[in-house]
């Protein structure tokens, strides 16, 4: 492929929805080109290739990541990386507005999969509007702050060309279709299946509305044809998306009958050289149409490729980059000085940490005739105020600067700060309480008299106070009932900045390129702003470090400790005692008040006060994102996989729920863009919040539900799922605040973790788990019930790993009367019961016993599951091993070496029963003696799992004892010491000193000593063994007889050798 520089790229096509819009965006392309390596600031990923001549770079938004910031977030690094863009193609799908009533010619009504082009046909009607931001009027109209008027010249001649070519047959539209019949699901789904709704009719249900009343369709003329049909007319554009019919036709009609509701372009619409393309893929009701996305996805792609194979390369290239625009120049015209006001209420910050940021607000403020607005966005305590209040007070001794502060948490403070302003400038009507103090201050502002200003609006974090209609219109004498962002005042000469926790109203009061987000602070600057709050002292570098780490570098939380621990006279080392004695503790810390004269003195100092306020916001605005954030706080606070929350919630509302959550700052997004992270003090304080409310209970009892629903069982084929679900089941199960009610779930979840941990080799959490499940299903649904027999027979399961065989039978013994009594002995749970008492009998040595019931379990498994089912190659291995024990070595190793073939078939050469089958194939080749053959399956066994279960799972460690055995038997000594020694460190570690597998370790390696001549460390080793096995398995077993035999021909072998200790020394020692 073609590889070019960013340079040459001139054209860039947006997009936002990777499995349809990209996909066919990368169809269209005449050729693609290898990709590039760009700047590390530049987080997009790119597909590059050429039409006619134009290379053009495809930028595609996240999954899951809809709406005007994303796009924003895409163009913005876009511009940066390619500095020779002329035009944009916002290509992709929207939401129709059908035309009513329907016209008589087909062709001239809106159908799914039709293509809208924002570009009116009538003179002086724009061709994008934002419909959700807009200045509320005096007789009670609105006025749209964000439009987009008609593209650039020479797109709307290119435009002329195509409609021209439209009439004349000259489109190429059938050719570009036919790239879509390469792909499936892309393909037209047929008339049939466009169906609109009469506007009373809510969507019911069903695949396609398969459910919905087809007597309430609206009848239009059928269209005959499946030709790309286009439209010309305004786009609307906004962050809601459109499903009520009603508000869809409002909305239309206001804004020049739009034909189309989408939500990225408004995040791209500062630049006439962009056209935005919309196949329409439903009609913004609530009937859902998903077979059309993929279909209008692919319309709205040919048309860009159409439109592109219509305006020639050397137009585009004679068109200005963004880079070549030529700014307005500095107006130097002056008049006299107007009066200086300086009201900022606090003190400046002389140690302020960050001042980098300041330069960065000069930069985007400060621009000659020109309006500028900047938004300071972060966490609650992340050090907005304290950055704000350092760039006023740089403007303390200015003689043509005006600096004003307004408080905007509600909308009665923003008012008094007003009504202050008034009184300071000596506005004649200050005093008069029937006068508007808002449009008073605006009106003063916005003219020549208030010379040039700075005004500061801090605290502005509720969303709606300022860019949607409150609900409650009693909010102050003027009944403040409409958007408060209407009285910020506009003109050449001020600026404004605005600091909020939440990005959503920085976005949208200074879009994307004038937010500036405030991150965590680093470890150093942490440590130094902690320090300058103390008290002057030698304070311990291991603490501060600690301290900084467990407050998450939050300069709120650092200076509130640091007040904490000066008014207690602590040492650093004794407040960190007292923060992890609990949550209480935590808590009590986080919520103690304390003076900071850089701080509104009417909003709360506490970290736990300052994040109940972001959470009333978020439970007012966005209650869905509330309960989301409350849901949150009882899991774990780190990698929430977003499969976990999309339990009773669809995607698209989970993803706006999610984005409100991430625009205060309240969660960060791993690099999957799967998984979120909740900041640990938020955690913390939002779980305190809901004790205080009494919910914490509800809370836990939800997200129990929840869990036991989607927790599979503990399998390696679901181990993706659960190792996610894991750490979060684990947190709520640990909870002490698990509501009544909540035993059945309770039970169903830890029956499942029990066997979770059973496969990651925790086997004494999973014993606790599994008899606690045991206990609970016995009190809820009593002792003959069949989940309580699954849960008995999983305790048996999780005490035979432990090595604990003799209780374990007894248990296995009375879930398998039990099963056969309640479902019969050929039911597959009975037949499993069956196998697992089989496999602790033979653990005990009772390999007859064991091989009839492997027989049995696989006579069953053969007749109901299939001689290929994985639970018959299961029962078929077990008995190959039981057979091998009592050496029927050929009939053993003729099962084995089947039941290995068909794995590898059906499970596949990587699969933990696959690697099960190879190992105890190789214990039997090395019993006939066969080390060769031995050796190489059990290498292949331990790579296996240690690949796929990890080095230290107790099966890859017993894999590495057996290979060690098979090297011994080869001379191999050393080799087979290093491996003997792996194991049995590995084996003490995770099943403890005593556990049968570890002493069967223990001898292997006595065995190596013996071979090396070692006696004295032989013996000591033999002593340990011999006495664990004789506690653990009795002097009956076959392994305790074994390991007796071979030591007594170890003192016999002594005896014989005239280098060897006395071995009669040696039977004393042990």
């Amino acid at each position: 492929m073609t590889r070019l520089t960013a340079q040459a790229y001139t054209v860039a096509w947006l997009c936002a929805l990777p499995l349809s819009e990209l996909v066919v965006a990368t169809t269209m392309l005449d050729e693609e080109h290898d990709p590039l390596s760009l700047p590390s600031h530049d987080e997009n990923s790119y597909t590059y290739g050429s039409i006619n001549g134009h290379n053009v770079v495809i930028a595609c938004m996240p999954p899951g990541q809809p709406g005007k910031v994303s796009a924003s977030k895409l163009v913005q690094p876009l511009s940066q990386s390619f500095p020779n863009l002329k035009i944009h193609l916002f290509v992709g799908v929207g939401g129709g507005v059908p035309r009513i009533p329907p016209p008589d010619n087909p062709d001239k009504d809106l159908h799914l999969g039709d293509v809208v082009i924002g570009c009116a046909e009538e003179a002086g009607v724009p061709g994008v509007v934002q419909w959700d931001l807009v200045r509320y009027l005096e007789n009670g109209d609105t006025e749209p702050l964000s439009i987009l008027d008609k593209p650039d010249r020479r797109l709307m001649s290119a435009l002329g060309l195509l409609l021209r070519n439209r009439v004349l047959g000259r489109t190429r539209f059938p050719e570009h279709l036919k790239r879509l019949q390469k792909l499936a699901g892309f393909w037209h789904p047929g008339f049939e299946h466009d169906k609109l709704f009469k506007s009373t009719c809510h969507h019911v249900g069903g695949p396609n509305c398969s459910f919905c009343d087809c007597t309430q369709l609206t009848e239009r003329l059928p269209r005959l044809h499946q030709d790309l049909i286009f439209h010309q007319g305004t786009i609307v554009s906004g962050d809601t998306i459109m499903k009520d019919p009603y508000r869809r036709d409002e909305i239309s009609q206001m804004y020049h009958g739009a034909l189309c509701f989408e939500m990225e372009a408004a995040g791209v619409m500062d630049d006439k050289r962009c056209l935005i393309i919309r196949g329409i893929a439903d009609y913004a009701d609530s009937h859902q149409n998903i077979s059309w996305q993929n279909y209008a996805a692919g319309t709205a792609a040919a048309f860009a490729r159409e439109f592109l194979l219509t305006i020639q390369p050397q137009v585009v290239n004679g068109m200005e980059s963004a880079a070549e625009i030529p700014l307005p120049l500095f107006n130097t015209a002056t008049k006299p000085a107007s009066k200086i006001h300086f009201m900022v209420p606090f003190q400046r910050n002389q140690d302020l940490i960050g001042r980098e940021y300041i330069q960065n607000i000069e930069t985007k403020l400060c621009v000659p005739n020109k309006y500028c607005r900047v938004a300071l966005v972060g966490l609650g305590g992340i050090g907005k105020t304290r950055i704000a209040l350092e760039y006023a007070s740089k403007h303390d001794k200015s003689t043509s600067v005006s600096v004003f502060w307004i408080h905007a948490a509600t909308a009665e403070r923003m008012e008094k700060a007003y009504q202050e302003i008034a009184k300071k400038a000596g506005l004649v009507g200050a005093e008069d309480p029937k006068v508007d103090q808002f449009q008073l201050v605006k009106q003063w502002l916005e003219g020549e008299d208030s010379g040039k200003w700075v005004m500061i609006i801090d605290n502005a974090d509720d969303e709606k106070l300022f860019f949607r209609e409150a609900e409650d219109s009693d909010q102050g004498p003027f009944s403040v009932s409409s958007k408060l962002a209407q009285y910020f005042p506009q003109r050449l000469n001020g600026s404004i900045l605005l600091t909020t926790r939440n990005r959503m109203v920085g976005v949208k009061f200074a879009t994307v390129r004038g937010v500036i987000t405030i991150p965590e602070m680093s470890i150093s600057e942490s440590k130094s702003l902690l320090v300058k709050s103390l008290e002057e002292g030698n304070h311990d570098d291991h603490d501060l470090t600690e301290l900084v780490d467990v407050l998450e570098h939050l300069p709120l939380a650092l200076v509130q400790a640091a007040a904490f621990i000066g008014e207690k006279s602590q040492s650093i080392g004794e407040y960190l005692q007292t923060y992890h004695g609990s949550d209480l503790s935590k808590i009590k810390l986080l919520s103690q008040n304390f003076e900071d004269s850089e701080r509104d003195p009417d909003i709360k100092n506490p970290v736990a006060a300052t994040w109940a306020i972001s959470f009333g916001q978020i439970r007012k605005n966005d209650p869905r994102a509330a309960e989301l954030l409350s849901l949150m706080s009882v899991l774990d606070r780190q990698a929430i996989p977003k499969s976990l929350l999309l339990s009773d919630i669809e995607e698209v509302e989970l993803d706006i729920a999610l984005g409100t959550l991430k625009a205060f700052s309240l969660i960060t997004v791993e690099q999957n863009r799967q998984d979120f992270n909740l900041h640990r003090l938020v955690h913390l304080a939002t779980r305190n919040w809901l004790n205080v409310n009494k919910e914490l209970d509800s809370w836990t009892g939800k997200a129990m539900v929840l869990l036991s629903g989607l927790f599979p069982k503990g399998t390696f084929e679901n181990q993706e799922i659960w190792m996610a679900y894991l750490p979060h089941a684990r947190t709520i199960l640990n909870s002490d605040q698990l509501p009544a009610n909540a035993d059945t779930a309770q039970a169903t979840l830890l029956y499942n973790v029990s066997w979770a941990l059973q496969e990651k080799g925790d086997y004494d959490p999973a014993e606790i788990m599994a008899r606690k499940s045991l206990d609970l299903r016995e009190k809820v649904l009593g002792e003959k019930h069949y989940k309580t027999l699954l849960s008995l027979n999983s305790w048996g399961v999780v005490l035979w790993r432990k090595g604990k065989n003799k209780r374990a039978e007894e248990i296995c013994r009375q879930a398998l009367n039990g099963f056969e009594e309640m479902l019969g002995k050929d039911h597959p749970d009975t037949i499993w019961s069956l196998s697992i008492l089989g496999l602790v009998l033979g653990s005990q040595g009772k390999y007859e016993a064991a091989e009839k019931l492997h027989r049995q379990a696989l006579s069953n498994r053969e007749k109901i599951l299939g001689k290929e089912h994985p639970d018959t190659l299961k029962s078929a291995s077990n008995l190959g091993y039981v057979l091998g024990r009592r050496g029927k070595f050929e009939a053993a190793e003729k099962l084995l070496r089947q039941a290995l073939s068909n794995n590898e078939k059906i499970l596949g050469k990587e699969h933990p029963d696959t690697l099960s089958n190879i190992d105890i194939l190789g214990l039997m080749l090395k019993s006939q003696g066969k080390y060769e053959a031995a050796e190489e399956l059990h290498r292949r066994a331990l790579s296996g799992r240690a690949k796929i279960l990890g080095k230290e799972y107790p099966n890859t460690l017993v894999s590495a004892a057996n290979l060690g055995l098979t090297l011994k038997n080869q001379g191999k000594y050393e080799a087979a010491e290093e491996l003997h020694r792996r194991a049995l460190s590995g084996l003490e570690k995770i099943l403890g000193k005593e556990h049968p597998d570890t002493l069967l370790s223990v001898w292997a390696l006595a065995i190596v000593f013996v071979n090396r001549r070692e006696y004295h460390t032989a013996s000591q080793l033999y002593k340990r063994a011999l006495l664990g096995l004789k506690k653990q398995l009795g002097s009956d077993h076959p392994h305790t007889q074994r390991c007796v035999e071979v030591y007594r021909k170890m003192l016999g072998d002594m005896s014989q050798d005239s280098e060897a200790p006395n071995p009669s020394v040696i039977e004393e020692d042990s």
